[in-house]
């Protein structure tokens, strides 16, 4: 009797389980629109009843696996770790201030669970990123519908508004659109009609550019640079001239309308041109000048305490006394600039600054042991896991480049969805490099 209901449930309670990702996914990212704790209790319940329902357990494939749920603990624990090291009674409202603030990282505990019970496989995520898609594209509709009377061409009112940062925002919406190319290339692979993959990650390239976010508009570039020649080698014995005739036309039609016709997203390229000129000219007043000039007072300030950190909480009393220091200097705007920023604009140095040389070690440990699993994933595989594979590393080179334009990972459902969408990826390659070794 057991076992009947075991069979009858198993199904709806997976899909069950995929829409309550996909809801506390949207949940975690807007600003104020829906509650995620809601989601969170209903999350927690689907895992306890899940070892009722299936029947095998959420661990499995060996050593690998083990070693980076160590890897991804130990970064996990980094978040709080240097907050308790610096919690002194001076700064121990600031302290709790920030633990609060992270608080949203324990919640990765229950997703964990969920996504090891769930066993996506490939065509599972496939489905899963479309479904993603479509949401990210009504809601982007309906903001744009909202805010087109109210000069929506206007460069400082760029989409993304809804969500709670715009840079945060073209970081989820790339991590799908790799997701949807990588299911619409493997399609194309196999001969099946890609339309509907590739289609939708052309619109959610759109709704990139309308974030005006030039840093991962040259993320995603990377990446797709990186992934570019590995295309090449798989789909060389199919790749047609009329393929590449059609690519070329697109690639140009994208540079005309993006170059050459006046647009927010030309407007922003020119302001990174004037940056740079006046970088040249010894002038860090500008977007990219004042990154530089962040990057030279954390560089200093990790020379003080390159071991035990600053500890976030004490960053902004020490931007404040940095300014008092600096306030007759010439460049002393500079310093009073940084005051308003919440963070360094570089994640790693804003990790080994605040954090120490533990907390650098830990996020280089989480990007390179990820990336050790889909390389093996890349090497050993069929053309669907290599696709699969390919993608994860694009989604971790388009990370690690945006990584070094902001520190993202200082807000809490920035850790929640780069540990969150990493744990979907990296179980997801294992499972597909078990099976692939033992068929």
């Amino acid at each position: 009797m057991l076992d009947i209901i075991r069979n009858d449930w198993v199904k709806p309670f997976e899909v069950l389980g995929h829409g309550l990702l996909i809801m506390f996914f949207f949940a975690l990212f807007y600003n104020g629109l829906v509650s995620y704790e809601p989601f969170l209790v209903l999350i927690t319940l689907w895992v306890l009843l899940a070892k009722f329902v299936f029947r095998m357990n959420a661990g499995l494939m060996g050593r690998a696996y083990a070693g980076w749920r160590i890897v991804l603990l130990f970064y996990v624990l980094m978040v709080f770790l240097p907050l308790g090291l610096h919690a002194t009674a001076e700064n121990s409202q600031e302290t709790l201030a920030f633990v609060s603030k992270y608080s949203k990282v324990l919640y990765l505990l229950p997703f964990f669970f969920m996504v090891a019970y769930l066993r996506m496989s490939i065509k599972d995520f496939n489905r899963f990123a479309m479904v993603l898609a479509y949401l990210i594209i009504l809601i982007s509709c309906y903001e744009i519908y909202v805010r087109f009377d109210s000069d929506f061409g206007s460069a400082s009112n760029r989409l993304g508004e809804l969500y709670s940062e715009r840079g945060e925002v073209a970081w989820f919406i790339g991590s799908v659109l790799i997701g949807l190319v990588g299911a619409g290339l493997t399609e194309r692979f196999y001969g099946r009609p890609a339309k509907h993959y590739l289609l939708l990650a052309a619109v959610l390239a759109i709704l990139i550019l309308l974030t005006a976010t030039r840093s991962y508009w040259l993320s995603l570039s990377i990446a797709g640079i990186v992934s570019l020649p590995f295309l090449l080698l798989l789909f060389k014995q199919t790749m047609t001239q009329k393929m590449l005739v059609s690519s070329g036309v697109v690639i140009l039609l994208l540079g005309v309308s993006t170059f050459v016709i006046d647009n927010p997203i030309k407007s922003r390229f020119q302001q990174a041109t004037v940056d740079f000129n006046k970088i040249v000219d010894g002038d860090l007043s500008g977007s990219v000048g004042q990154r530089i000039f962040m990057a030279q007072v954390a560089v200093d300030g990790i020379k003080q305490m390159p071991w035990q950190g600053l500890g976030e909480q004490n960053f902004l009393a020490y931007k404040e006394r940095l300014f008092q220091e600096h306030q007759s200097d010439s460049n002393a705007f500079l310093y009073q600039q940084i005051i308003s920023y919440q963070h360094i604009h570089n994640q790693f140095l804003m990790d080994y600054w605040m954090k120490g040389i533990l907390g650098l070690l830990a996020l280089l440990g989480i990007l390179l042991s990820s990336f050790w699993i889909f390389r093996r994933g890349v090497v050993y595989s069929i053309p669907e896991s290599f696709m699969f594979n390919l993608g994860s590393i694009a989604f971790l080179v388009s990370s690690i480049v945006f990584f070094l334009f902001g520190a993202v990972l200082t807000y809490s459902h920035g850790i929640v969805f780069f540990t969150f969408w990493l744990t979907l990826l990296v179980l997801i390659s294992l499972r597909s490099y078990e099976e692939n070794s033992h068929s």
